[in-house]
Formats: structure tokens, C-alpha cells, sequence
């Protein structure tokens, strides 16, 4: 079933980069991301768009050479679209029409002279940029939340509720797999304050090979490796945000998970759930 919400395209974009980078590796091929803005707002559904491109991008990554690249660029055309570009190199696929057939939007194809294609794919926007968070939408007397902010509060709480849900869904269908996730899960969380933990130091711990790990992660969760290393990162600073009497500040928070810097850890919270940790915090209060 579709289900429209207001949405950041730019990060919906970038997850699926990012989802799709280990698949890339796994080809030969180098996947990039790279956007003029940080927020366009539409009113869709993320996880078509995700089908979508996902099915091209990995049908554009099958075709492509090894060591040659894939690029993604998100560029605002005006008001009411936006275009999506993906160029590869190494081989030229305008021909090859029915790599695109599926989609529904207005597309091009050319052959670039570097050999390889530029697909241009024009996506409609239902709802304009304009209308990203401003604080001064907050009323300063009571810190009280206009509708909009409320709507994403609710959705939040709903997000988080199915995150904390996870552990308990993969053991009742499979306890070996829940075994293997719990054993992730600590892994994690004993390193969760060192940045330079990162998913080769995880399969070492799990005594596989990255390859090996990406395939049975992303089996299991949906998620790469990096993105659920990302997801817990964030999840476990929801958990400090929400506690106050805990006395860490925003950059503290970000510390205790493992960014050192209060800008990155800023950037990712937003990009994963739509606000900033300064925010999240405020909604609890």
C-alpha cells in the first residue's frame, strides 16, 4: 500500500546510495552521491522511490565495467522538479532502453563523451522547498508545536516504536538469526563511543568477511553493514536526547556515539529522521 508523507528527496537519495555502495563494491564499481541542496521537500512515497531507482541504478551498476563508476546527482530544476542524473563510465548504455522502460517519469538518455551515459530523469515535486523546518515557525512563549511539527513528532514516536522491535521480530522468526544479531548488537555497543570502528573491525569481531557480513545483514535488516552501524549510532542517541537528567548536551551526545563533531553528528540525525537533535530534544519536553 502507498503511503504519502512529506519527505526529504535529498535524503531519501542519499540512503539509497548509500545502501547500494556495498552491492557496487561487490561489482568493481564505484558508487557516488552528490546534490546541490541539503532538504527538498515532497509529498510521496519513500520507499517507491526507492524501488524505483534502486531497480535502475543496480541494473546501471550490472552493466558497468569493473573500476569504472556510477554517479548520482540530485539537481532542483525549479519549483516543481527536480532532476535526477546518473552518468556511468566505461561503457555506453543509450541504447539499451529497457533498463529505464519501468520508470514513469520523463527520462533522456545520452551517450557522454567519456564513454559511458548520462540518464536524466525528471521527477515532479508536489510540494515546495520552501516549507523546510524554520525555528521561528516555534511558538517562543510556550515552546508549543504547531500541527505540522506534532504530525512529525507522532511519526517519530511510530518509527522509533518499530525500531525497538527489531531484536524482538528476528527472534521470533528465526532464533539463530537473532542470536547472531544480539551478538552484533553487543559488539556494537561495546565500541559505540570509538569512531574508528567501522564495518572491516565488525567482520573481524564476527569472524567474516566483509562481503559475508553485508550479505547476512542486509538479509536480516534490510540495512548494509555501515547504514546499521549508522542506525544504531542514532538510535542509542535518541535514548540520550530523550534523558535530560543524564546532563550530556547535544555535542556530548554525539561524543558518546562515536561522531567527533557536533556538525556530523547534527547532519546524520537530520538526514536519518527529518530534524535536528536540538529539536528532537525540544519535542520531548
Amino acid at each position: 500500500m502507498i503511503q504519502k508523507n512529506v519527505i526529504n528527496l535529498i535524503a531519501v537519495f542519499e540512503n539509497l546510495v548509500n545502501d547500494l555502495i556495498e552491492y557496487a563494491k561487490d561489482n568493481g564499481v564505484t558508487l557516488r552521491f552528490k546534490s546541490e541542496f541539503k532538504e527538498i521537500l515532497d509529498y510521496n512515497d519513500a520507499d517507491k522511490v526507492k524501488e524505483e531507482f534502486s531497480t535502475l541504478i543496480k541494473n546501471i551498476i550490472n552493466f558497468t565495467p569493473d573500476s569504472q563508476s556510477v554517479s548520482v546527482f540530485l539537481i532542483k530544476r525549479n519549483e516543481k522538479n527536480i532532476s535526477v542524473e546518473i552518468n556511468n563510465t566505461g561503457i555506453s548504455l543509450h541504447r539499451i532502453r529497457e533498463l529505464v522502460n519501468d520508470l514513469k517519469y520523463y527520462i533522456s538518455v545520452q551517450e557522454t563523451k567519456e564513454l559511458g551515459t548520462l540518464f536524466k530523469i525528471t521527477v515532479p515535486i508536489k510540494i515546495e522547498s520552501s516549507m523546510i523546518m524554520d525555528s521561528r515557525l516555534i511558538n517562543e512563549n510556550n515552546l508549543g508545536f504547531k500541527p505540522y511539527y506534532q504530525e512529525i513528532k507522532n511519526k517519530l514516536t511510530d518509527y522509533f516504536k518499530e525500531i525497538d522491535n527489531l531484536q524482538t521480530a528476528i527472534d521470533k522468526q528465526d532464533q539463530k538469526q537473532g542470536v547472531f544479531l544480539r551478538k552484533i548488537n553487543t559488539i556494537i555497543s561495546s565500541r559505540l563511543d570509538d569512531n574508528d570502528f567501522k564495518v572491516e573491525a565488525l567482520a573481524a569481531e564476527m569472524a567474516l568477511s566483509r562481503t559475508q557480513l553485508f550479505r547476512r545483514m542486509k538479509a536480516l535488516t534490510k540495512m548494509s553493514p555501515s547504514e546499521y552501524l549508522l542506525y544504531f549510532r542514532l538510535h542509542v542517541a535518541r535514548d540520550l536526547l530523550k534523558t535530560e537528567q543524564n546532563g550530556f548536551n547535544v555535542s556530548e551526545v554525539g561524543y558518546q556515539v562515536g561522531f567527533v563533531s557536533k556538525s556530523h553528528f547534527s547532519r546524520s540525525f537530520q538526514k536519518q529522521f527529518g530534524l535536528s537533535p536540538s529539536y528532537y530534544r525540544k519535542m520531548q519536553r
